[in-house]
């Protein structure tokens, strides 16, 4: 039968999907098998993409039309825009509304009365067979209450991957996914925690959310390979943007805990988020107190700086590695020289030291244990150093407090027994060799001026090559006095 008004029916649960499909068996009797069951296909998108996006309440009615066709339409409360995506094979929504599209004569979607939106889908016989489904310009369909929104600034990051972009919205997309069916279709009740992060993640930084897929979506239609991100925003996503990232931290801890299907947020992703979501926060605030926002940190400079801390946490770990080596080849040593000659090849191997010496001191003076020059050093080969010399290893010996010298320039002035004796630029550390009030002598390293050289990094490395080189000493003494 034909009407003009569909009876509204509430929608909700995890039978969402089957209810669909029972209704318009139900209410389409008598039409074409092929167009019912694209019917009910067509249903169950809207419904779902209601679910994922909209907001409750969710009704769904079905209308028989004339000459054979259908019309099904489902309305929610949620003002959200809705974005036909660029499709991925590893994405898990996005393709509702493609499906609708495709099968459907015409789609739309109108404004209700109560400030929501229903979502609409024309069937008629063969209209699944066209070989181009009709394009719909959702924002001629939106702009009929999107003037009524609070006010709104305007947010320019700059240019980003399009491709990460897409990527890093899919993640997102698929997140929002398994917590909203997770809340429909759980047997119990999700522990609140869980419960209140859904919120967060699908509804609190909806708006931007949506800007960005659009902005996606039309970079990937026209197959531009970067974004310019402008995003227009009211001053409530402040707050809202940073609970979204706190949310979406908490569901990274989940992801890795296994409490959620998803796997946890790669890394880029974790930094692009915390990028535009600071950046978009940071604009917001200075136009809140009236003031024009900053220049943007590009994020291409954001993703240099991320490689250079992370070549220092290599750099880190390498060290650490060779540490832990150092530590193990001085416990397979019984001799003191053995075990210096250990210390300063790690040194001028693995750390590139112009310079290596290992003093122990016996009386009134420090007696070389071993040491490296390079010819190019020029430096000359200390066998003794008297404790009371005005010169750095005895200085060290005699306080216990390591010395740093970043130049030669600064040598010269701060100790001039040594000016004019080495002819290249170099940085010299010499750190004690001490394990709590037993002092047993220095460790000395000279090294060529380099862009990467780190002053305190350095002498915290230093510092630990002598702490491992005391200990194995003092076992070896104590071995010996026993």
């Amino acid at each position: 039968m034909d009407t003009a008004q569909p009876v509204l029916r509430p929608i909700e649960g995890p039978d969402a999907a089957a209810r669909c499909r029972a209704l318009v068996a139900e209410e389409l009797v008598g039409l074409p098998e092929d167009l019912v069951a694209d019917a009910q296909l067509v249903l169950t998108e809207l419904v779902t993409n209601a679910q994922l996006h909209g907001e409750p309440p969710i009704l769904v009615g079905i209308t028989v039309l004339g000459g054979g066709a259908a019309r099904v339409q489902v309305s929610d409360a949620g003002r959200r825009r809705l974005v036909l995506p660029a499709q991925s094979d590893d994405a898990m929504t996005g393709r509702g509304l493609t499906v609708v599209a495709a099968l459907a004569e015409s789609w739309g979607v109108d404004p209700d009365e109560d400030g929501g939106k229903i979502v609409w889908a024309v069937l008629r016989p063969g209209s699944a067979n066209r070989p181009e489904p009709p394009e719909v310009d959702l924002d001629a369909f939106l702009d009929a209450w999107e003037d009524e929104a609070e006010e709104t600034f305007t947010v320019s990051l700059g240019a980003v991957p399009t491709r990460l972009l897409l990527e890093a919205k899919q993640h997102i997309d698929n997140v929002v996914r398994e917590l909203t069916l997770a809340r429909g279709e759980a047997a119990a009740p999700l522990p609140p925690d869980l419960d209140a992060l859904v919120d967060v993640v699908t509804s609190d930084f909806a708006h931007a959310r949506t800007a960005l897929k659009e902005q996606a979506a039309a970079a990937a239609a026209c197959g531009t390979r970067h974004t310019d991100l402008v995003v227009a925003l009211p001053l409530t996503a402040i707050e809202a943007g940073e609970r979204y990232l706190a949310a979406l931290e908490q569901v990274d801890q989940y992801a890795r805990s296994a409490r959620i299907l998803n796997l946890e947020t790669p890394a880029v992703h974790q930094l692009f988020r915390r990028w535009y979501v600071g950046g978009l926060i940071s604009q917001l605030r200075a136009y809140a107190r009236g003031e024009q926002p900053e220049e943007p940190v590009p994020f291409a400079e954001v993703l240099v700086q991320e490689v250079e801390d992370l070549s220092v946490l290599r750099e880190a770990a390498a060290r650490l590695d060779l540490l832990q080596r150092v530590n193990a080849a001085l416990a397979e040593v019984s001799d003191a020289e053995d075990m210096a000659r250990s210390v300063i090849a790690a040194a001028v191997r693995e750390l590139g030291a112009l310079v290596a010496r290992v003093y122990v001191g016996e009386g009134d003076r420090l007696r070389a244990l071993g040491q490296d020059v390079a010819p190019e050093a020029g430096s000359p080969a200390y066998d003794e150093v008297p404790v009371n010399a005005g010169i750095p290893s005895a200085i060290v010996y005699r306080t216990g407090r390591p010395i740093v010298v970043h130049s030669l320039a600064e040598l010269a002035e701060r100790y001039p027994p040594l000016r004019g004796l080495f002819p290249t630029e170099r940085a010299l550390h010499v750190v004690p060799l001490q394990v709590g009030d037993r002092r047993l002598g220095v460790l000395g390293m000279a090294f060529p001026p380099s862009s990467r050289y780190d002053a305190p990094a350095q002498t915290r490395y230093v510092r630990a090559l002598a702490d491992v080189l005391a200990q194995s000493l003092v076992r070896i003494r104590t071995a010996e006095s026993g």
